[in-house]
């Protein structure tokens, strides 16, 4: 379309979710165009992410020495030594970590009693998160880590990043006399390092937090084929939403960053 000319990446679909989306509701003339993930693409071994007009590449399964997936904890703070061997095995494979929405450590989940209160403050979980991964000194440790906030939103950005600098610069000396917690630089630049977020309907907070997080961190995502996300209509959504910026900064936002930290060829 001509009123959004930027090629369009989206940061967060899901693409097998049913797993048999493909095989039973996509009519037959279109699943083997549709993205999916393919065992044994084309004779070689192992499993493929195959999408049309895109190079296929394997799917990395990443393996840590001493956790299984079944034998998560429910809840152990992300300081735990539990996890140091996740976070060095997903530094060295160079895999980007993605906390979706609804999947805190400690989150609250979708209370059916008070569903409309629920989901509107689903987005309190990953702050959370990311403030543990920061201020218990996860970043610190593994400088290397990646990890993607998806369909979080992104306009409570600034102000966490603001209020992580003034409580460490205010009471960090206490907290190192507590925990031994110790940074070498401010909570926010661990943020603007370590971090990308995701955002769907938002524009106007999306200027607003680019201001603070950067054009390179910040990723649209459709939410493809949930209710909440942009599809069928993502281009018409878009269309004049970063009209005033700069023309390669809008291009990044829509598509370019998601290409970049995927290594995704346009």
């Amino acid at each position: 379309m001509s009123d959004f000319p930027h090629p369009l990446v989206s940061s967060d679909s899901h693409m097998i979710e049913p797993p048999t989306l493909w095989v039973e509701r996509i009519d037959k003339p279109y699943r083997d165009r549709a993205p999916r993930t393919v065992r044994n693409y084309l004779g070689q071994e192992g499993e493929y992410f195959v999408v049309e007009g895109v190079k296929p590449w394997p799917v990395v399964r990443l393996f840590a020495p001493g956790i299984r997936g079944e034998d998560m904890p429910e809840y152990r703070p992300y300081q735990d030594p539990y996890y140091d061997p996740f976070w060095a095995a997903a530094s060295e494979l160079g895999t980007i970590l993605t906390m979706h929405i609804a999947t805190g450590a400690q989150g609250f989940g979708i209370d059916p009693a008070a569903w409309l209160v629920s989901f509107t403050t689903l987005h309190i979980e990953i702050q959370r998160s990311l403030t543990e991964l920061i201020l218990y000194g996860v970043f610190e440790r593994f400088p290397k880590l990646r990890v993607v906030s998806a369909e979080n939103d992104c306009g409570w950005v600034p102000h966490l990043m603001h209020r992580m600098d003034h409580v460490y610069e205010e009471f960090r000396y206490v907290a190192q006399e507590m925990r031994g917690v110790s940074l070498s630089m401010p909570p926010s630049e661990y943020f603007k390092r370590n971090v990308r977020v995701t955002f769907q309907h938002e524009k106007e907070e999306v200027k607003f937090a680019r201001q603070f997080f950067g054009s390179d961190a910040l990723m649209w995502g459709s939410d493809y084929p949930h209710a909440d996300g942009t599809w069928p209509n993502s281009r018409k959504i878009l269309a004049g939403a970063f009209s005033d910026l700069p023309s390669g900064d809008a291009a990044k936002l829509v598509g370019g960053n998601v290409a970049a930290l995927y290594s995704i060829n346009l």
